[in-house]
């Protein structure tokens, strides 16, 4: 499990209890965090903030993986599509298939110079 001074407390505070106010006494560590100002509202255990940051650097990791596998995409898509459009492959049956494959690689770089997934 995580060592609790590893963890991004206020984050994992944030994510564990969106939009309550806490008093924060500053310095490291679990004694860092005072009580919550809304006396209903229950500090988290130092067992909850670290499942909570195992759970975000999960997160954090599936989202990366997916950003590398969009860009090993787009690059492919980019080699596959370096050379001039030849306009003599649009004369048969397969020409539709042609240009809807050079349209999704056009999509394809529109998401990412915006970036969308």
């Amino acid at each position: 499990m995580a060592d609790l001074r590893a963890v991004d407390i206020r984050l994992v505070l944030g994510r564990l209890r969106p939009g309550c106010a806490y008093h924060w006494r500053g310095g490291e560590g679990y004694a860092a965090i005072g009580e919550w100002r809304d006396p209903a509202t229950k500090k988290p255990t130092e067992a909850e903030i670290l499942a909570e940051w195992v759970r975000y650097q999960n997160e954090m990791a599936v989202a990366r993986q997916e950003q590398a596998a969009r860009r090993e995409k787009l690059e492919r898509l980019r080699a596959e599509n370096a050379a001039d459009l030849d306009v003599a492959k649009f004369g048969g049956e397969a020409a539709l298939d042609e240009l809807a494959r050079k349209i999704a690689w056009l999509e394809q770089e529109i998401r990412d110079l915006r970036n969308e997934k």
